[in-house]
């Protein structure tokens, strides 16, 4: 009899079958994180006076973001005063290009005339390794 046999003697059938469900949980998390190999990094410089705008304009597409099935993590994130962007994940290729052709994509270009100081700049990344 090993360690485990042990263990599991003094557990009752409703105790095991939610030890099993457990790691199983663990098993199906893990997957998810493994599959995850896709990304963009979109960064986005506000025009002088627009930072408060594009704020709002980042927040407000988070519902968005959520309406993809193929986006998995979706970020907005603020460097400094002007600089913003997105970070994305995505298991697939197509779930990816999908992202690039939505509804946050075609929001962004539609006023970035009127936001941004520059064109963005999205750049396609391959995820080496995850946590």
């Amino acid at each position: 009899m090993n360690t485990s046999t042990i263990i599991f003697i003094f557990l009752n059938h409703q105790q095991i079958k939610n030890v099993y469900l457990f790691f199983k949980s663990l098993i199906k998390f893990k997957l998810t994180i493994i599959m995850e190999k896709f990304a963009l990094l979109a960064r986005v410089e506000a025009k002088p006076g627009k930072e408060t705008e594009v704020f709002d304009f980042l927040k407000s597409a988070l519902p968005l973001a959520e309406g993809e099935p193929d986006t998995v993590r979706w970020y907005a994130w603020q460097i400094g005063d002007s600089t913003f962007g997105i970070f994305d994940t995505f298991e697939t290729e197509d779930g990816r290009k999908a992202h690039l052709s939505g509804e946050i994509a075609k929001a962004l270009m539609a006023n970035a005339a009127h936001l941004l100081a520059k064109d963005p700049i999205i750049e396609e990344v391959n995820i080496i390794a995850i946590k």
